[in-house]
């Protein structure tokens, strides 16, 4: 009741700070300035914690290892070890307060997420152009964006959370809670304390309604645990509305984009060009989008060509996965697209992602329901995919047996008899699988010297006179 209380007074601090500044200008100046003040310190702070993720994560490829998420957790820990062991080192102990490091570790927890909402904010002025892509204040320590990273700094939000109850409880003797639920456990006790502090208090309410248990807690009568939850709730309450205008700027800006790309190809060079801008967030909305029958017609079109021309390498993989859920129309356009792409970004294409969409293209392959022209050009990606990728491509020998049989299969059929294109590229497959040498670059012709070109008179005989030659019939 207290911290809804303060809450609820903070708020019209606010608003009558904002009336004041629109009644008197000269006010609002200084304020302004303050303000101004506040806010690029505050940037400072978050952007220096995002680089701090980004050196512990070492994002590669746009992933992030589950050991590094790992080692990012652990360091974010290491104030809290270190505030938790200084009591128990008796020369530390008279001199070192624990609450530093508490307040260390809290502060980079916040700093984190306050760094991952001004990402996402970046991320979409960029992709609009009111920010160009060398004034990004962030520049490329942007890991802190990452949905995990976020989840793993709250959870350390959590942490120092209960770590200060401790602090002020066992090391200095305030009573926080005049009533608590006694758990038994001490540090579950004090986690108690803290989410009972957050916003989660409305959550444990209702678990309590629904098991019938009783974990209320009651603040304690000093001005000092009053100020304790105070705080803890505005700060959670922040990250909530963060973490919310976050989530709802993804959907809004997600829904505009499909719904301009669906529209017309009007202004598609435009969407594109600030599709390659765009966070990850659109990207994935535009790959599901396009892997996903939608009826047909121009709309499914044109969002097959933007994921190519996007360049997001996981599309051939996903279209072939979903390829039998497609008309043939569109079987045979999306399949043209991955082939062309899989050409013009080969490169791109590391081990695991050629061997993804072998993968993908082998189950339908083997499958063998695909009508006649779609199954040479599902044929024709599958024998690019191993031609190009045959040094980092590992396919497993059950696959590649399967893929082989349902090849034989069809080269008996009667399709494969009436159609030559399909022969040839069935053999093409059979022969890449197969280990056979294929020659992946055209042999260029050898260069001669203009003196080869020139035949040599031919001699007659020795002791024979030389026959005069006949006159031509043509009239010159």
């Amino acid at each position: 009741m207290l911290t809804t209380i303060g809450l609820v007074i903070v708020l019209a601090a606010m608003m009558a700070v904002v009336a004041v500044t629109r009644r008197f200008p000269l006010v609002a100046r200084p304020l302004r300035r303050a303000l101004g003040v506040v806010a690029r310190g505050l940037r400072f702070c978050a952007r220096h914690a995002s680089r701090a993720a980004d050196a512990l994560l070492a994002r590669r490829r746009g992933g992030i290892s589950a050991w590094r998420l790992a080692l990012f957790a652990v360091v974010g820990a290491l104030p809290l070890a270190g505030a938790l062991a200084i009591p128990h080192v008796q020369p530390l102990a008279e001199f070192v307060d624990p609450g530093g490091f508490i307040a260390i570790g809290l502060l980079f927890a916040l700093f984190v997420v306050l760094a991952a909402a001004l990402i996402a904010r970046e991320d979409y002025d960029v992709m609009d152009g009111l920010v160009s892509e060398t004034e990004r204040r962030f520049g490329g320590a942007r890991t802190a964006a990452r949905p995990a990273v976020v989840a793993v700094a709250i959870a350390l939000f959590v942490a120092y959370v209960a770590a200060f109850a401790w602090w002020l409880d066992a090391v200095h003797g305030v009573a926080l809670v005049a009533r608590a639920p006694d758990t038994g456990i001490a540090p579950l006790s004090y986690l108690l304390i803290a989410l009972r502090a957050l916003p989660t208090d409305r959550l444990l309410s209702l678990l309590d309604r629904l098991t019938g248990d009783d974990t209320r807690v009651v603040i304690g009568p000093a001005l000092l645990p009053a100020v304790y939850f105070f705080l803890v709730r505005a700060a959670g309450v922040a990250i909530v509305i963060g973490l919310v205008i976050v989530g709802v700027e993804h959907v809004r800006q997600v829904r505009r984009f499909l719904a301009e790309l669906e529209v017309s190809d009007a202004y598609r060079p435009d969407l594109i060009a600030r599709g390659q801008r765009a966070p990850r967030a659109i990207g994935r909305a535009v790959l599901n989008a396009a892997t996903v029958p939608r009826g047909g017609g121009a709309a499914q079109e044109r969002l097959i060509a933007a994921a190519v021309e996007l360049g997001l390498r996981d599309f051939p993989a996903m279209f072939c996965a979903r390829l039998p859920r497609f008309a043939p129309a569109l079987q045979n356009l999306g399949l043209d697209r991955s082939i062309e792409m899989f050409r013009y970004r080969t490169r791109e294409f590391d081990g695991d992602d050629a061997l993804a969409l072998f993968a993908a293209a082998a189950d339908v392959f083997v499958a063998g329901k695909l009508d006649l022209e779609p199954t040479k050009k599902l044929t024709r990606l599958m024998a690019s995919v191993v031609i190009f990728k045959k040094d980092v491509l590992k396919i497993p020998a059950n696959q590649r047996a399967a893929v082989m049989n349902a090849a034989k299969t069809e080269l008996a059929g009667p399709r494969a008899r009436e159609d030559a294109a399909l022969r040839g590229i069935l053999r093409d497959l059979q022969s890449a699988l197969g280990g056979e040498p294929i020659v992946v670059k055209p042999i260029l012709p050898v260069e001669r010297v203009a003196d080869d070109w020139i035949k040599p008179a031919v001699l007659p005989p020795a002791g024979r006179a030389v026959q005069p030659e006949t006159p031509s019939t043509t009239v010159h």
